[in-house]
């Protein structure tokens, strides 16, 4: 058995069974928080585990209940997760127009070791983090890969990982070492994607600005949210990269050249040497919350629709709740997959919470004509929406597509809804209510 990628001793008088079918957690404590695995072999050879994450939770713990509701199609598994985040969290948000965070005084990232980590969400990594003038250039993210122009260039990096693209965050990392066996690696929320033996050659003195989302502002953007953007002069190991990865960094770490944490408003660096990075074209910074960033993620699995409960889960401010059908059954929200937000997030988390509601879709069919949702411009610049009557139907709306949540639109008069025309996107639908 393995706690956070190391071998358990079975000397370790806090576990028992260490070398044994089944592994046994003495006393447990916030000490033997981690992420558990095993590792079977035999003559052929040798298999590890999914790793599972062990969190202990206090004994004044709460619960959150209420119901899920899925009578759709497929069938699924139903996961629901509960999650603090992180207060205050912010992250840098490029359109892939244009947008980039230009870090004019760092200039320099030669040397014989580097490691580049940062967290993404988005359509394109393109560019995420990048140097380069000439033929000399460092990026992470290019065509889903890791390059370096002293070691394979764009025909031989490393792969950043499988699914970037799939609307969730992710924390990715290049490290790499010169002249080393798998010394060039990189690793997807904090778990080795890919790895090769590195060149000999040291990474080059390039004189030239860093940018955050660009190809040196003129090219090849990045489309998506990144954060915690943070750059090292030596290579952390697998170890470091497993054990941290989820978890802020002060800005005081040895071997930390810069650390770009967005949560002020701007792109300063919160490391000691100051390489303040200035927002250009529409870069903006926005609130960022990300599930397992700071803090334990807590998932339930339900066979069916209907009542749920998790219990024991620690107190929070500033929590989040969601839930989605595991079609595919890889344990992960993947894209097409039903899934629902609680009306309510964030929410604080003092005391049990009861009554909370998860509709997943899939209303039951309709055995009547399908009616129509009609859409037209008062005299007066309002929006009139309006259906059929006796449909039994109300409107719901979202903000964006696809959408984890539709709400209910307020002040519906039978078969109609007048809305001031804001300008802003918004997409409808009608449905039952539940």
């Amino acid at each position: 058995w393995r706690k956070d990628g190391e071998n358990l001793s079975s000397d370790n008088g806090d576990f028992q069974g260490a070398n044994s079918p089944t592994l046994k957690i003495l006393n447990a404590a916030a000490q033997e928080n981690g992420e558990y695995s095993v590792l079977v072999s035999n003559e052929k050879g040798s298999a590890l585990s999914r790793s599972a994450k062990i969190f202990v939770v206090p004994a004044d713990n709460v619960s959150i209940a209420g119901n899920l509701r899925y009578t759709g199609s497929p069938a699924g598994k139903i996961h629901v997760v509960a999650a603090e985040f992180l207060p205050g969290n912010q992250a840098l948000k490029l359109d892939g127009e244009g947008d980039f965070v230009e870090v004019a005084d760092l200039t320099d990232l030669s040397g014989e070791e580097i490691t580049i980590q940062y967290w993404f969400r988005g359509r394109s990594i393109q560019s995420a983090v990048r140097q380069q003038i000439g033929g000399n250039y460092i990026v992470a993210g290019w065509n889903n890969k890791h390059i370096l122009s002293n070691d394979g260039g764009t025909a031989d990096g490393v792969s950043a990982g499988a699914n970037l693209d799939d609307g969730r965050w992710h924390h990715l990392a290049m490290t790499w070492e010169i002249a080393a066996t798998n010394g060039f690696r990189s690793y997807l929320d904090g778990k080795l994607a890919d790895q090769r033996d590195s060149s000999a050659e040291e990474i080059p003195l390039q004189n030239a600005a860093l940018y955050f989302g660009s190809f040196n502002g003129q090219d090849e953007f990045a489309e998506g949210e990144l954060d915690e953007i943070a750059i090292w002069e030596r290579e952390l190991s697998e170890s470091e990269i497993a054990n941290g990865w989820n978890q802020p960094l002060a800005g005081d770490e040895e071997g930390l050249i810069g650390l770009w944490k967005f949560d002020d408003g701007d792109a300063d660096d919160s490391a000691p040497y100051d390489f303040n990075g200035e927002l250009r074209g529409d870069a903006a910074v926005v609130p960022a919350n990300i599930p397992g960033f700071g803090y334990p993620v807590f998932t339930d699995v339900f066979d069916e629709a209907g009542a749920f409960s998790m219990p024991r889960l620690p107190k929070g401010s500033n929590y989040s709740l969601a839930a989605f059908v595991d079609v595919n059954g890889n344990f992960l929200p993947d894209p097409g997959e039903p899934r629902a937000a609680y009306a309510g997030n964030p929410f604080s988390l003092a005391e049990d919470l009861a009554g909370v509601e998860l509709d997943l879709g899939g209303l039951p069919p309709i055995a009547v004509a399908p009616v129509p949702l009609t859409i037209q411009l008062a005299d007066d610049g309002d929006i009139i929406i309006s259906w059929s009557e006796d449909s039994g139907l109300s409107l719901f709306q979202t903000d964006a597509l696809p959408a984890e949540t539709w709400t209910p639109v307020a002040g519906a008069d039978g078969n109609q809804s007048v809305l001031p025309a804001d300008q802003s996107a918004r997409f409808y639908q009608l449905r039952r209510q539940p």
